[in-house]
């Protein structure tokens, strides 16, 4: 695999991109309360993700003091591909016989 797409491998990576996607405008915090996971961890994944530009922060508005984050273009085409993928895993595990299914779990 390439080195940037090692970003998406990331604990967290794809989860927050999707968060960000399904809440647009939420603050970090809102996206790190999604979840109960390692905050630390997450919110150096949301910097990250901010930094390879898949999110983008934006300031000002009602709070003055409050980030609200976005997907850029780049990060909805990401989350575009990541939601084609997990169609395309749903039907394939509809598909499967169940007692391949119960070894999964």
């Amino acid at each position: 695999m390439d080195w940037y797409a090692s970003a998406l491998e990331s604990k967290y990576a794809m989860q927050i991109i999707m968060a960000v996607k399904d809440h647009p405008g939420a603050s970090k915090t809102e996206i790190m309360r999604l979840d109960s996971t390692n905050e630390k961890t997450r919110y150096a994944r949301i910097n990250h993700l901010i930094k390879i530009g898949l999110i983008e922060v934006q300031t000002g508005g009602n709070q003055w003091n409050t980030s609200r984050l976005y997907l850029t273009p780049a990060g909805q085409e990401v989350a575009s591909h990541v939601e084609s993928i997990n169609k395309t895993m749903k039907k394939l595990y509809e598909s499967t016989p169940e007692e391949i299914n119960e070894d999964s779990e």
